[in-house]
């Protein structure tokens, strides 16, 4: 009976423990339907955000944009909104416990969002994956030199070093839409020996690429919705 009751109240500890140990405020943001509640959770649980939890909560944000029209969307007013700014403060201040992927995705979402360039939290970002470059898999390589493509930065040396990794990678490239936003980004900098190589890879991807799912916007990334 002893055992009984001592193996009972184990249970009971290891299931209550369960329940305190899922992350409530994730579970929160996921079954939001719409900015606004998005911007709630994050007001009500500002001291408890970690790095996922702003990750999560910015690209829910655009998520929910990019799916409106483009008259529909309400990109200013989500952006003047305290909550978002404290999401921008957050990321700023977690920027070196983002993985690689977290941080190019954190970049791409502020600037939908029309965050300045000069502001500190792009700087930074920036600054980041330039650090962590060399590393990026080619998906956020896309995406980052797209970001700086908004920049304005197309012909800076970092835009050169994404040209060079890609010169050295190109046959690694698998994936269609990856390569032609590589292709316009670069487009300034490329060399006619890399531009026709270029050419040559895209040319045999997308003969083995299915159209459809090319040119069906709900099957591409969101690397590629650049709008």
């Amino acid at each position: 009976m002893f055992r009984l009751r001592c193996g009972s109240s184990f249970l009971r500890r290891l299931l209550h423990g369960g329940t305190v140990n899922r992350d409530q405020v994730l579970q929160q943001l996921q079954v939001c339907a719409a900015e606004d509640q998005v911007l709630d959770v994050v007001g009500k649980n500002k001291a408890k955000l970690t790095v996922n939890h702003v990750s999560t909560a910015v690209g829910m944000l655009w998520q929910f944009q990019r799916e409106k029209p483009q008259m529909l969307r309400t990109v200013m007013v989500i952006r003047c909104h305290p909550q978002f700014l404290t999401l921008r403060v957050l990321a700023e201040n977690k920027i070196a416990l983002m993985d690689d992927l977290t941080l190019v995705d954190m970049l791409y979402s502020f600037l939908r969002f029309n965050v300045d360039g000069h502001d500190s939290l792009v700087q930074q970002l920036v600054s980041e994956a330039w650090l962590r470059i060399d590393r990026l898999p080619m998906e956020s390589l896309s995406k980052f030199s797209m970001c700086l493509s908004d920049l304005n930065l197309q012909n800076s040396p970092l835009m050169g070093h994404i040209t060079s990794i890609v010169d050295q990678r190109l046959s690694s490239i698998d994936d269609a839409r990856i390569l032609t936003s590589l292709m316009i980004s670069m487009s300034p900098l490329v060399s006619p020996r890399l531009r026709d190589a270029l050419i040559s890879r895209a040319e045999e991807l997308l003969d083995t690429m299915d159209p459809a799912k090319f040119n069906n916007p709900a099957e591409n990334s969101a690397v590629h919705a650049k709008h």
